[in-house]
């Protein structure tokens, strides 16, 4: 039902880029093998998977990896959708599932999106209640906080549901939803650094909720994001590093955030 959501839940023709066993299993089943929305064009972000590759996975620097993603953006007049942030040269348009590229944005800047449909499918999976298979339950934890993280945008202008509310009340208080609550707050014009700073200490114990190396890392990141945004960019790159080493692949943004000096790629893995 997930693949088919966010299959349904795109343009005519678009291309989508998929990201993770999670994602790139289901909806490349659907699509390649079940003959679901056969109008889509899949890609997988590094270059597995999928025959159609843009790059080789093995061979290949983080900056060139990047370059080869947004020459093809910039080629393409169909619609692109990604399933996490990658560093392209547009904003995006968020609902929840996916991103979509909007080429009228600037790089930095995200649109949340309420769409009906998917509302209801975050909603009916909600009700349903928590899976007892441990993969199944990985899964859940991740939609509840995207969920989250766009109910907390929309709550401030009061157009989510009675129930919306109380999920946002009840379900966004475990580490997923508190980190997606923070991220969210960050992609503001002016991110309130006291509030964020609340929520980080919330997740402080929570670590056995972590269903990865990512999710230990970001508490950290996001402590460094809170002391680059105040222009203490020594203590911000003490956090960035401690996230890195925490999770030591190119996929975290802290990756990028350290720029060391004459530091190569294969100097920070």
């Amino acid at each position: 039902e997930y693949a088919r959501v966010i299959l349904d839940s795109l343009d005519e023709n678009a291309v989508l880029f998929t990201a993770g066993d999670i994602v790139t299993g289901p909806v490349g089943y659907l699509n390649k093998v079940a003959g679901v929305r056969e109008d889509v064009e899949l890609y997988q972000d590094r270059g597995l998977i999928f025959t159609n590759r843009l790059l080789n996975p093995y061979y290949i620097e983080m900056a060139d990896w990047e370059e080869i993603l947004n020459q093809f953006v910039e080629q393409t007049e169909q619609s692109v959708y990604i399933i996490d942030p990658k560093p392209f040269h547009y904003g995006t348009r968020y609902n929840g599932l996916l991103l979509q590229l909007d080429r009228s944005l600037n790089k930095d800047q995200q649109i949340q999106v309420m769409d009906e449909d998917l509302m209801n499918y975050f909603n009916t999976l909600i009700k349903a209640g928590e899976p007892k298979d441990p993969w199944e339950m990985m899964h859940f934890q991740w939609v509840v906080a995207d969920y989250c993280g766009l109910l907390l945008y929309f709550s401030n202008t009061g157009d989510i549901s009675a129930f919306s509310q109380e999920i946002l009340q009840t379900r966004c208080n475990s580490l997923e939803g508190l980190l997606k609550r923070i991220e969210i707050l960050l992609l503001t014009d002016e991110p309130d650094l006291n509030e964020i700073e609340r929520l980080l200490e919330l997740t402080e114990g929570l670590g056995h909720e972590a269903n990865s190396r990512a999710d230990l890392a970001r508490p950290y990141l996001y402590r460094g994001e809170i002391y680059y945004l105040r222009g203490q960019t020594e203590k911000a790159n003490e956090y960035f590093r401690q996230a890195y080493d925490m999770w030591p692949s190119p996929d975290n943004p802290a990756y990028q955030r350290l720029a060391l000096p004459g530091a190569t790629n294969d100097e920070l893995l």
